[in-house]
């Protein structure tokens, strides 16, 4: 009786853990729908209407990198800690989505082309996105 009741308020006292351990379990399903969008937005022939050819879009490719490789860390959070080594595979691997990504633009019919400076974007969009995850795990 005495261990139900604790468990009921150690439950009742960290809210916000529970809430956590859920939304962990839907991080993987939440990356697999960004990625999934992500390339798709990414390889779709450009919508001039909504965003003209002379629009500068290095601002959608840092924050589209930050989203996906903050989403990339919190699902390897639910598998194991993410320590230095974790968080430089991680940024690898986002460069290497981004180079991927920049170099498969220039399929036909895709009528997009390959740009360093996206990639640069790309790239640093990752890591102000790690960096960000870190810090509001530590506030966590």
């Amino acid at each position: 009786m005495n261990d139900a009741h604790d468990d009921a308020t150690c439950q009742s006292s960290f809210p916000w853990r529970e809430r956590l351990l859920r939304g962990r379990r839907w991080s993987g399903w939440g990356l697999s729908v960004y990625a999934l969008a992500l390339f798709t937005g990414t390889h779709i022939p450009n919508p001039e209407r909504l965003l003209p050819i002379e629009t500068n879009d290095k601002w959608l490719h840092c924050g589209a990198y930050f989203g996906l490789v903050f989403l990339l860390a919190t699902w390897r959070s639910t598998k194991a800690p993410v320590t230095r080594r974790v968080t430089a595979a991680l940024w690898t691997v986002t460069a290497l989505v981004g180079i991927a990504d920049e170099l498969t633009q220039m399929i036909p019919g895709v009528n997009r082309h390959c740009d360093v400076f996206d990639w640069i974007a790309d790239v640093s969009g990752s890591a102000c996105g790690l960096l960000a995850w870190h810090l509001l795990r530590r506030r966590l």
